[in-house]
């Protein structure tokens, strides 16, 4: 009998370990086969007696003492919703027009750092889920007094089961719900970043095919003015110093609008490349440039920052899960519970014993304090980071502020003043020269100011439009 008791403790045991039925191991059939419809073993069912247990009040006896200055308790935060609301959008078709809200659907379904950002979040979901899980129970098997008098001594098993008082596994996962707050912001932020990233390389393929068709006009007026000037000099009416001056500005022109095409691709590739399609060939985008860029004052762009940017609100989310964190610790001051049972056959006596043993770590050495003054050091630096953050916002919105002030200021003038002062002039030369009354380079002079005067114009339009989409996007770039 006591054989077969100790072969079937064994053989259960094995069954655990291996993660098989236990009656599928059970050679001399000493536990019945289970009923059907049941999907569970005995070990398993015995498993099951021992429920989940509230999170016990502090001991009297090992309560330590209180901690001085705790911050105050941060509200626990709702539970998250299920990571289908995290998931990537996918990628629409191009249409024909290639407009900028195109390219930015383009970018938000096929920039690699957007996928990144949710996988982040998911991964901390999964960290939120294992914070909250209880310890398992341990199953296991107990011999004792084995070969005494003779006999095989006591056999049997037991479960154990450890308790987490306090709501230790409920502030855990409140601190891993603010984590994930963070990765939400973060991946916002990141979403700002790929979208100024698009915008402005976007502005810098319009101004480029802009400044591509001003280099036409010139390179056209170039080889017509170095024609005019030969015909001239053919009637004796020019000098061969003319004709080397008309040269020498076809040719540098041409050279000027080569460096346009090449900066033309270059924005091309830019764009493409923040997109996450690197292959798509180069199209003509439509011209934007025309409409009004948008209109800021210091203290609207401030207010705003301050009041949407994902990065500060990045940084506040840090104080909240800092704070739990430190609610988390201070709980760590309560010890855990060490709950166990066991039953016994005592071959000797030919009878069944049971025991129960309760443990309660005595906290007289480590009381969690190192843990706590960690904590409330990193609370402290989360608070003051929301500071360095906010005077980091309003530093680069100050530079950026002044490029925006001077781009709009230079834009404007070129459209009240300059370009119409500019095209008067060229009109005006024109019809003196038709009467004879300048030489032709003295034209040639007025049309080639005229046209630098509008390259300059587009040269504004690109900074005003570039740190316009700059404020309007939180100041963040690096959509890579």
């Amino acid at each position: 009998m006591s054989q077969r008791f100790a072969a079937t403790i064994c053989t259960a045991v094995a069954c655990l370990v291996l993660g098989e039925p236990v009656w599928a191991w059970d050679p001399v059939h000493v536990l019945p086969a289970p009923p059907p419809n049941r999907p569970t073993g005995r070990v398993v069912a015995m498993s099951q007696v021992v429920e989940p247990m509230p999170p016990a009040q502090p001991s009297p006896i090992a309560a330590p003492r209180p901690a001085p200055a705790q911050p105050p308790r941060a509200p626990l935060p709702p539970p998250m919703p299920p990571d289908a609301a995290y998931a990537a959008p996918a990628a629409p078709a191009m249409g024909q027009n290639h407009t900028l809200a195109e390219f930015e659907a383009l970018a938000m379904g096929n920039n690699p750092t957007l996928a990144q950002a949710a996988a982040r979040v998911r991964a901390i979901r999964g960290k939120y889920t294992q914070a909250g899980l209880h310890p398992n129970p341990v199953l296991g098997y107990s011999g004792e007094d084995i070969g005494e008098d003779g006999s095989a001594g006591k056999h049997g098993l037991f479960i154990s089961q450890e308790v987490v008082t306090a709501g230790k596994l409920r502030l855990a996962q409140a601190t891993v719900s603010h984590e994930i707050r963070q990765a939400m912001r973060a991946e916002e932020t990141q979403r700002f970043r790929v979208l100024n990233d698009t915008r402005t390389a976007f502005y810098e393929v319009l101004i480029a095919q802009r400044t591509v068709s001003l280099y036409d006009e010139l390179v056209a007026f170039g080889n017509e003015s170095l024609r005019s000037t030969r015909l001239l000099e053919q009637a004796d009416q020019g000098s061969p110093v003319d004709v080397l001056q008309a040269k020498v500005l076809a040719e540098t022109t041409m050279l000027e609008r080569a460096d346009a095409e090449y900066r033309l691709l270059a924005a091309w590739r830019g764009l493409v490349t923040v997109v996450g399609v690197p292959d798509m060939p180069p199209r003509r985008l439509p011209d934007m440039l025309a409409t009004p860029a948008a209109q800021w004052t210091w203290d609207e762009a401030l207010g705003r920052l301050l009041a949407e940017s994902p990065e500060l609100a990045e940084a506040r989310a840090a104080v909240s899960r800092a704070s739990c964190q430190v609610q988390r610790e201070c709980a760590g001051r309560v010890p855990n519970l060490q709950l166990q049972a066991g039953v016994q056959y005592d071959t000797g006596g030919q009878r069944t014993v049971t025991g129960i043993e309760v443990g309660l770590p005595l906290m007289l050495f480590n009381r969690n304090q190192g843990n706590i003054r960690q904590a409330q050091a990193e609370l402290a630096a989360a608070h003051k980071e929301v500071v360095r953050v906010e005077l980091d916002l309003r530093q680069r919105l100050a530079t950026a502020f002044r490029e925006y002030a001077a781009a709009r200021n230079r834009v404007d003038q070129y459209a009240q003043v300059v370009v119409s002062t500019a095209k008067e002039a060229r009109d005006s030369v024109d019809k003196l020269h038709k009467g004879g009354q300048v030489s032709y380079l003295t034209l040639l002079t007025a049309q080639q100011t005229y046209a630098r005067v509008r390259l300059a114009q587009v040269e504004s339009l690109s900074r005003l439009w570039t740190s316009s989409a700059r404020i309007d996007g939180m100041l963040l770039e690096g959509g890579l």
